[in-house]
């Protein structure tokens, strides 16, 4: 009875850990998925102000009467790009009917004009919008005969600095003019001879050097002797001929004087 006890309790705490486990399991899951999308939600309005009109879409709306326009920013698994909703008395109008322009002034001058084109209930701009998105835009719209024209900067990524904090970073702005640039490239090489003028000289029998008269790539003329070579096969050999040319005088001789 008392083992049947404590194995109850055994599986009561068991029980207990395993159901704590599950329970924790999830709430950690449903933080990260809360985390995940308010992170998303951060990056998509990342590029939008606080202190202008929203539309129903979240972008910035622009309004002249009854007309509104609202562009938003869409980078959803894609590159960025805008999409524009475009409204008039509450309603959506004709997309096929809207002629929409947007020009982004960035520094230095550069200008991107971005043309629109209509995708389901939206216009989508026909470029992508380069980091960094921090530029003056101009909206231009043109519906039923009537114009309608929008300026607003958005800022993003940019540091003020005033003149005291430039002068005590130390920081100099010139102008950029021509100057003559000097490239100077440097790889790893190897000298080598002319192998079209350069002759492998060959000994025809084994042997050490014993003398060398010439350095490689120095001329040399014809008959002259470059190095000195100690031949065991060529001694051999010249001891041959040597006996040979006895036995042929002696040869010669008794020949003679049998004669």
């Amino acid at each position: 009875m008392k083992n049947l006890i404590m194995h109850f309790k055994k599986s009561y705490i068991t029980g207990i850990v395993i159901l704590a486990g599950i329970v924790l399991a999830w709430v950690i899951l449903s933080m990260e998925k809360t985390t995940i999308n308010e992170s998303h939600d951060e990056i998509e309005s990342a590029h939008e102000e606080d202190d202008h009109a929203k539309g129903p879409h979240g972008g910035r709306l622009l309004s002249e009467g009854d007309f509104q326009v609202e562009i938003t920013m869409y980078e959803r698994g894609i590159p960025p790009q805008f999409r524009v909703y475009v409204i008039d008395k509450g309603n959506a109008v004709n997309l096929d009917e809207i002629n929409l322009t947007i020009e982004l002034h960035r520094l230095g001058g550069r200008v991107d004009v971005i043309n629109f084109q209509r995708e389901g209930d939206y216009l989508r701009g026909d470029k992508v919008i380069e980091e960094p998105h921090s530029f003056d835009v101009k909206v231009s719209a043109e519906w039923k005969g009537n114009t309608y024209r929008w300026e607003y900067s958005q800022v993003e990524g940019r540091v003020e600095l005033s003149p005291d904090a430039v002068q005590s970073a130390g920081i100099v702005v010139e102008t950029a003019g021509p100057v003559q640039m000097k490239t100077v490239i440097e790889l790893p090489g190897e000298v080598k001879l002319n192998a079209d003028k350069v002759v492998h000289v060959v000994p025809r029998l084994s042997g050490v050097v014993t003398a060398v008269y010439k350095n490689l790539g120095d001329t040399v003329n014809h008959g002259e002797v470059i190095a000195v070579l100690d031949s065991r096969e060529l001694a051999e050999l010249k001891s041959a001929y040597i006996a040979s040319i006895k036995r042929v005088e002696l040869a010669r001789l008794t020949f003679e004087r049998k004669e």
